[in-house]
């Protein structure tokens, strides 16, 4: 009986101290991440101040931004914001910028073009990298208002880092580019769970949250944990993973007690846990509804759409009064409207081309959009 009690305390206290590390690697990974200081220069000047607010980019407060506001027309012109970091950024940092847009961009014609700059302290030019289309689609197109991450893996140290944006030639953006913070984190262990993504948006029935693993070992599930104060997080659910995989996983779960606490700003992170018990943490995202209407965000169904097959929208409740809905394709044109006089209305998808369209909902005070994919 003693052997087998002084097994256990053993295997309780080797238990813990893997997990005391593991913990204090990550809070040192966080305790690394490095946060811009210091606005170095922008493109403003005395004729064009295009560049708005660039203190607002300094430190990690998710709740403010600088601005670069786009053109109505423009000859393919530029603009760019550089900051500094508090101190030389090693090599192999995951370095880059926290984004989003005034309002979602629907017409793919519109995406500008944006690298990532970086400097010495002398500011002579260290590396550039040219953002992708597809990161850009999803940082600006839908849900664009949400901080979004553009980044690379710098190879060369440096101190200085710079957003360039060239705006497209002779047709307006349609909204503004935010730059919430500049970041620079060291580089971790590979994990257990290969989390490719983790995302949320804010729905009728709650704040949903989506993620995708690339491989998982010995996983058991995954707590999906809440905080209000950038510090404390609580526990509102769990979803079982897969275990032992090396193929793709797609999880989802809904905070539907979110709304009990009103419009509110909040985090959101995932703790995974293996089958021994040791957990591993998720990046932190950032959800902001306190300035969203949910009184009739609408829904459409199905988001997959064949053929000539009938689409649904659906609104939270009956409308009060007649509304309108447009559906657009990618290039930004009107290819349907149809008038909202119930809660749920039949769309025909007849004569559709292959393709993302969006459907925008004037609900009066403000405009709501859901989006759809016709296949052959």
């Amino acid at each position: 009986m003693h052997n087998f009690h002084s097994s256990v305390w053993k295997r309780f206290i080797c238990l813990s101290v893997f997990m005391l590390s593991t913990l204090l690697v990550y809070q040192a990974h966080a305790d690394g991440i490095k946060y811009a200081s210091a606005v170095i220069e922008t493109s403003n000047s005395p004729f064009s101040r295009f560049v708005k607010n660039p203190e607002n980019a300094l430190g990690n407060d998710p709740t403010t931004y600088a601005s670069i506001v786009s053109p109505v027309l423009s000859a393919l012109r530029s603009e760019h914001l550089r900051l500094e970091f508090p101190g030389s950024v090693p090599a192999g940092y995951t370095s880059g910028f926290m984004i989003g847009a005034s309002s979602a961009i629907i017409n793919l014609k519109v995406l500008p073009l944006i690298s990532i700059i970086t400097y010495d302290e002398r500011n002579t030019k260290v590396q550039e990298v040219a953002i992708s289309s597809d990161v850009l689609k999803s940082a600006l197109l839908t849900s664009a208002t949400q901080p979004t991450s553009i980044s690379f893996v710098n190879s060369l140290p440096y101190s200085r880092i710079e957003l360039h944006i060239t705006f497209p030639a002779l047709i307006s953006m349609g909204s503004d580019l935010r730059i919430y913070s500049a970041s620079a984190a060291p580089p971790i262990e590979p994990l257990p769970v290969h989390l490719v993504s983790f995302t949320g948006n804010v729905t009728t029935t709650g704040v949903s949250l989506k993620w995708q693993t690339a491989s998982e070992e010995n996983s058991s599930h995954f707590v999906v944990e809440r905080c209000f104060d950038g510090a404390m997080f609580d526990s509102v659910g769990s979803v079982i993973s897969a275990g032992n995989t090396s193929i793709k996983q797609q999880y989802a779960f809904v905070d539907e007690e979110i709304f009990n606490f009103g419009p509110s700003a909040c985090y959101y992170r995932l703790r995974q846990v293996d089958l021994d018990g040791a957990c591993e943490f998720s990046n932190t995202i950032y959800i902001d509804w306190r300035n969203q209407s949910l009184a009739n965000k609408p829904s459409v169904y199905p988001s997959l759409v064949a053929g000539s097959q009938e689409i649904t929208l659906k609104l939270s409740k009956v409308p009060d009064k007649v509304q309108n809905a447009y559906v657009y394709d990618l290039d930004g044109k009107m290819v349907r409207q149809v008038r909202l006089a119930a809660q749920i209305t039949t769309l025909s998808s007849c004569g559709l081309v292959p393709g993302i369209y969006f459907i925008k909902v004037d609900l009066g005070n403000n405009i709501e959009t859901v989006e759809f994919l016709v296949v052959n």
